[in-house]
């Protein structure tokens, strides 16, 4: 049985990838029984978009998502952290359809790779262009 946290049901295709789940009963090293119940729990902002967020006070974060199996462009690759100031975190990640969170859908994303630029709570900027990336931290930097 699959069930979401305020007890109105679910299914096992809602779960998504990065759920927060809970197994009734929970599994123990030894236990052999079948499981009762999955329940789908609700998670905090942190929790949904805690790989995208800068986790350091700050410090802000640059992510690229790309989709699997297209060539990354060569101006996307880690160099492009070096020259901006003040240096940002910075990761690379695949677009995953089927996570906790649509990230095309949430930050209105048309065409990918995007770059992405994120403080801890949100959101500060996107573009599709290593030069707009450029040109926000030269204006943040003044």
């Amino acid at each position: 049985m699959f069930r979401y946290e305020d007890g109105s049901s679910a299914s096992i295709e809602e779960m998504k990838d990065g759920q927060k789940v809970l197994v009734n009963p929970p599994a123990r090293y030894k236990y052999k029984g079948k499981t009762e119940e999955v329940v789908l729990l609700d998670m905090t902002h942190k929790e949904k978009y805690g790989e995208v967020l800068s986790q350091r006070e700050g410090k802000l974060k640059v992510v690229v998502i790309y989709e699997d199996g297209r060539m990354m462009p060569s101006e996307l690759d880690e160099q492009m952290l070096e020259n901006l100031n003040p240096s940002p975190l910075g990761s690379w990640i695949k677009y995953e359809e089927d996570y906790v969170v649509d990230y095309k859908e949430e930050f209105e994303i048309k065409e990918l790779p995007v770059i992405l630029v994120f403080d801890q709570e949100e959101l500060l900027f996107k573009t599709y262009e290593r030069e707009g990336l450029e040109q926000y931290f030269k204006k943040r930097g003044k």
